[in-house]
């Protein structure tokens, strides 16, 4: 019963930051200024490098990745031999 009081109390206090955000103050909400404030920030800035940065390596990690499983598929397709079905001499003697 606690975690569905939580609950509740998150989203109604969820529900009233969001009522509250939408107050015009000038020309604009508080939710506007609290926005422009958080893109002009001078932290924005290098977060956005470390993002990029960050994609960056997770792409060419990706790339890398796929290409070394593309040379490994390859290489096993090369290695198998054409005929996949047994021949009559591996049934000699069989019996």
């Amino acid at each position: 019963m606690m975690d569905f009081l939580f609950f509740v109390k998150t989203c109604a206090a969820t529900i009233a930051l969001v009522l509250l955000m939408q107050i015009q103050v000038g020309s604009a909400s508080i939710e506007h200024h609290a926005m422009s404030f958080m893109q002009s920030s001078t932290v924005v800035s290098p977060l956005n490098t470390v993002a990029r940065g960050a994609a960056k390596m997770v792409r060419d990690l990706t790339q890398n990745i796929s290409a070394r499983v593309k040379q490994n598929t390859k290489k096993t397709k090369k290695e198998e031999p054409k005929s996949s079905s047994p021949s009559h001499s591996d049934y000699e003697g069989q019996d």
